[in-house]
């Protein structure tokens, strides 16, 4: 049986500050302090959250028409060569997605993980007390349509989870909430009577998170952006798109006369966001892939929270998807070194492994056959 080793990239999920409540995303000083876990205690006040809970088929029905064909791939074709032995490092969202598309070719599939739960930066687990302990807060925005299609391919499998995958998004009012010092509310309000691109133009131009003279350099800067290029062209836009990930968000944002307030006001937020890290950080590509779906896709922008934790109602039910294919997961066992041949002409070809349980004084590895 060959083998392949799979570095999956890492997803892209929200981030939560000390002091902000669910579903809120942050901005000003409040903002820039975020903590790493996120804890839901067993005893908590009751509350009441709207939710939607329709079909995500209904609910991003329109985001394929037109779509940029890089972020909407088909189905793979029935794979029809030896079956492999494959070996992921990492068992977050791109590791255990990974899995499951080679387990349905057949393939046999080991996944190694340093920490002791799965998820990645969606991962959570319950301590002893039977708190469940979460990585931040996680919003959905409407265009994550790989993984509702995911969550949908769970769903249909896992018949010990009543409620399906695809029906443990609870969908918001469609605006984004900013929590400021002060205590202070801004709004992106995208409730509009007409969809994509003059919903979002409505609510970037009638703000309160920002002020007139920020506003009219906002609106500067992504005019000039690939953004208006995707109205027309969206393939097109996204090339020029990935043609900007060597730069920096803040850096490509004020060279288009974006500024600085409006970056730590709005855009920081929206990057806590997408990636836990903020403009200085953060790639123009990220930014502008989102912002070009959020001008051609009405439920692009609308935010989805899950109905509790990731470990109940994300990453569980795609594990037991993972496990029930014959798939198997090594946790508190990390790579610790990836050994390669260098052949004659400068090119480094992977041959395997070094893998060890956390704190173990010793690797076990293995290579390619």
């Amino acid at each position: 049986m060959a083998s392949l080793i799979l570095f999956p990239a890492k997803s892209v999920t929200g981030t939560r500050s000390e002091t902000s409540p669910p579903g809120l995303l942050l901005s000003g000083g409040v903002g820039r302090r975020r903590s790493v876990f996120q804890v839901g205690f067993r005893n908590q006040r009751s509350f009441t959250v709207r939710s939607a809970l329709d079909s995500l088929e209904t609910n991003v029905s329109d985001m394929s028409v037109n779509a940029p064909n890089g972020l909407f791939p088909p189905e793979p074709e029935h794979y029809r060569g030896p079956k492999l032995k494959v070996a992921i490092i990492g068992a977050g969202l791109a590791g255990m997605s990974t899995a499951v598309e080679l387990l349905d070719q057949g393939h046999e599939v080991d996944i190694y993980d340093s920490r002791s739960f799965i998820g990645g930066k969606v991962g959570s687990f319950v301590d002893r007390r039977g708190n469940h302990i979460e990585m931040g807060l996680h919003v959905f925005f409407g265009c994550y349509n790989n993984l509702f299609r995911l969550m949908k391919k769970v769903k249909q499998v896992s018949l010990v989870i009543v409620v399906g995958a695809d029906k443990n998004l609870l969908v918001k009012d469609h605006t984004h909430t900013f929590v400021n010092m002060g205590g202070e509310i801004g709004e992106l309000d995208f409730r509009f009577p007409i969809g994509a691109p003059l919903h979002g133009i409505s609510a970037f131009l009638s703000t309160n998170q920002l002020k007139t003279y920020d506003i009219a350099r906002n609106a500067l800067a992504l005019a000039l952006s690939p953004v208006v290029k995707a109205l027309v062209d969206p393939d097109g836009a996204l090339r020029d798109i990935r043609n900007l990930d060597s730069i920096s968000f803040s850096d490509w944002f004020l060279s288009k006369g974006g500024t600085r307030t409006s970056i730590q006001r709005m855009w920081d937020p929206v990057a806590y966001a997408l990636g836990f890290i903020d403009c200085d950080n953060i790639s123009a590509r990220c930014m502008l892939t989102i912002f070009s779906l959020f001008a051609t896709k009405t439920e692009a922008s609308l935010l989805r929270m899950l109905k509790g934790s990731p470990d109940v109602y994300l990453s569980g039910p795609i594990r037991k998807y993972i496990e029930d294919k014959g798939g198997r997961f090594h946790l508190r066992w990390g790579c610790r070194q990836i050994l390669y041949d260098r052949s004659q002409d400068g090119e480094i070809h992977v041959t395997g492994l070094a893998v060890s349980k956390v704190n173990a004084s010793h690797f076990s590895s293995f290579r390619l056959d």
